[in-house]
């Protein structure tokens, strides 16, 4: 005999992804209380980014004087000339890669560009980031859940 499935409740999944979210700032911010390096930092925004949104691989560089600087990766490097357009263009830069899909995201420090965040997703795997036009925190364009401007703009 098989059991029943209750339809999913959008609520009940919305707010749990907010938790989510939550558990992850508090993760980061014990961390750098921790005393972690910069490179257990950015290897630990890697394992967040790429669990919360589904992603192959995710990694974060900073800027160096000859290019991006990897600081930190989870399942892999993904998209590294991708990250210094970014860095470059102090935007969101997207593409395929073969059946993969890759995005670059700026990591700001209030207006000030300070590194990227790349992330590779499987072909199968549907992307939730979709691009603005206007985004809460910054005059170029982001790649911010409308979810998460909503939360960022009432607070």
């Amino acid at each position: 005999m098989a059991l029943a499935r209750a339809a999913p409740d959008p609520v009940a999944a919305a707010a749990g992804a907010g938790l989510a979210r939550l558990g992850a700032a508090t993760q980061l911010a014990d961390a750098a209380l921790a005393g972690e390096s910069t490179a257990e930092l950015a290897a630990r925004i890697a394992h967040i980014a790429r669990e919360l949104s589904g992603a192959e691989a995710a990694a974060v560089f900073g800027r160096g004087p000859s290019g991006p600087v990897l600081f930190g990766e989870d399942g892999g490097v993904p998209a590294a000339d991708l990250a210094a357009r970014t860095l470059q263009s102090n935007s969101s830069e997207r593409r395929s890669e073969g059946v993969a899909r890759a995005v670059s995201i700026p990591l700001r420090m209030g207006n000030t560009v300070v590194g990227a965040l790349s992330l590779r997703f499987a072909p199968d795997k549907p992307v939730a980031l979709k691009r603005s036009s206007r985004c809460c925190c910054a005059p170029a364009p982001c790649w911010r859940p409308p979810s998460a401007k909503r939360a960022r703009t009432a607070s």
